[in-house]
């Protein structure tokens, strides 16, 4: 089988980390294949490079949509045809060209009677909260879809009236790094333990690199403090991007007794730097024993392995590496659970049990007019922001808009709130609310689950070593390279079987206001501190 892959560009992160796991297991099934990229700057093998298939404002608009469907026709047409044509993310409109350019490779494709069927992998729906990326394009019908998870499969199928199928694609999990000797979180001589050896006498009296233990390099200011003593970390690994919800990491650090967090590394974006600095200087002021940039300060593989447990307190992802990785190299995931995301998960077997569906708050540790202002305008504007596309009915949108201080008076009801429900001036009233002992402990009370956050070295020697092989195999398995290539072929099999290509049928296109509606449900809009 002859494979084509498609994406806008080939720089490091998550898209091509698929695309190349993908071309691997191609490798490993067999197939031949070659990528389409708008660049290559890593200079990978196998790659044809069209530069108009990179992001608008690169050049891409040079030939116009239908002289880059001839272009992409003429670079496959210059190696044996591929039967699966597989584009990576083109429903985002970060090449506006590119749709209306494969409705011109349909034609072209149907006239040369090419044996070619289309495969689009979605990985981040614009409707998700991403409307600069909203494309006024039609969302065609007469090509095979594939998700990253249930949730966006669901959905998609409910708007999509003719689909020729709609699979599920979740991206291979790789194994973690270790580092050469593993280690276990610092003994309080500040000495790190290699996993299963227990310090002596003599041994515990050898002066080690103190770079070797991480936790006093982070949290030096609290650890030679009695009063803020950190016995542990979570580590965050991730970007710190607004949807990732730092305020509520903050929060953590406040409810949990000698336990402070590392989040890895900065946002990339210029466009979050304003919001990441917000944070920044909240954990300064508030004395929250959070370590920004760890990943900059201290090698990968041992802030890992030294970490207590990974935390993530997101509030939306696609696929959701953050709760699978850790796993695989036995370090447990715990934090806030993504109902579209997780749902695969638990579904698979995963146990979760360390994860918590809302962090519950005091209505009363909340000025309510501050929180509706806010939240409502918030809430409204991402609506309105949809409205300028010209593909939706602005009327619909209008209403729904009109509706939402309603919705809120109706959702945020009750004795509680769910802290990653919140906009950032009432998480940060919040925070400031924790600085007194009588709130955190009511707090606590509300949330059970911060008594095991806070003793996971304990629960990692006891019951929960059995969660943490049986949760390490299961990733292995399901989400593993075997597993990844073994559904790729699937899929793949299942396009060849059907009757006729695709791009030979008239089909009605996607319900792109239905689909919009769904994602812009104002009872489901989690603010995460935005």
């Amino acid at each position: 089988m002859n494979v084509a892959f498609l994406h806008f560009h080939l720089k490091p992160g998550g898209v091509t980390r698929v695309i190349l796991d993908q071309a691997q297991s191609c490798e490993e099934l067999g197939y031949k294949y070659t990528i389409l990229a708008g660049e290559n700057l890593q200079n990978l093998p196998g790659v044809q490079v069209i530069p108009q298939l990179n992001y608008d404002g690169t050049g891409s608009d040079a030939l116009g949509p239908q002289g880059l469907g001839q272009i992409i026709f003429q670079t496959l047409a210059r190696a044996p045809w591929p039967q699966i044509l597989h584009i990576h993310n083109p429903l985002l409109a970060k090449n506006s060209q590119l749709l209306p350019a494969l409705n011109e490779l349909f034609g072209l494709l149907a006239q040369a009677g090419a044996p070619t069927q289309i495969l689009f992998q979605v990985h981040d729906l614009a409707e998700d909260g991403r409307p600069a990326a909203y494309s006024p394009e039609a969302y065609p019908t007469k090509v095979f879809y594939g998700f990253l998870n249930s949730r966006d499969r669901e959905l998609f199928t409910r708007h999509c009236p003719d689909s020729r199928g709609i699979f599920l694609l979740p991206n291979r999990v790789r194994p973690l790094p270790e580092p050469e000797d593993f280690a276990e979180p610092c003994s309080e001589t500040g000495q790190v333990v290699k996993s299963g050896q227990s310090l002596g006498p003599d041994q515990s009296k050898q002066a080690k690199n103190p770079n070797d233990c991480i936790l006093p390099r982070l949290f030096h200011h609290f650890t030679g403090s009695s009063n803020n003593t950190i016995d542990q970390y979570l580590v965050y690994p991730v970007r710190a991007i607004p949807r990732k919800n730092i305020g509520e990491a903050l929060a953590l650090t406040l409810l949990l007794e000698r336990t402070g967090i590392a989040i890895t590394l900065p946002p990339n974006n210029p466009a979050d730097q304003q919001q990441y600095q917000y944070w920044k200087q909240a954990a300064q002021d508030l004395n929250c024993p959070v370590a920004f940039e760890a990943g900059n300060t201290c090698t990968f593989e041992p802030l890992l392995a030294q970490a207590a447990a990974a935390v993530t307190t997101s509030v939306q992802e696609g696929f959701g590496f953050a709760f699978l990785e850790p796993w695989t190299i036995g370090l447990p995931v715990t934090g806030r659970y993504i109902p579209g995301v997780c749902q695969d998960f638990s579904q698979a077997g995963l146990k979760q049990d360390l994860l918590y569906e809302d962090l519950k708050i005091p209505v009363d540790l909340v000025d309510m007019d501050l929180f509706e202002n806010t939240w409502v305008s918030l809430v409204q504007e991402s609506i309105r922001i949809y409205q300028v596309t010209g593909t939706n009915d602005p009327h619909i949108l209008q209403t729904l808009a009109q509706e939402v201080p309603g919705i809120f008076s109706q959702r945020f009801q009750g004795d509680f709130l769910d802290f990653g429900a919140l906009t950032r001036e009432s998480q940060t009233q919040v925070l400031q609310h924790l600085r007194q002992a009588e709130h955190r402990w009511a707090i606590r009370s509300m949330n059970p689950i911060l008594e095991t956050m806070e003793t996971l070295n304990q629960w990692k020697q006891d019951r929960g070593k059995a969660i943490l092989q049986h949760n390490r195999d299961l990733t292995l398995d399901h989400w593993g390279a075997a597993a990844s290539a073994k559904n790729l072929e699937r899929v793949y099999q299942t396009m060849m079987n059907s009757q006729r290509p695709g791009y030979a049928q008239k089909t009605e296109p996607v319900d792109k206001q239905g689909l919009l509606m769904d994602y812009l449900d104002p009872w489901k809009f989690m603010a995460g501190g935005r």
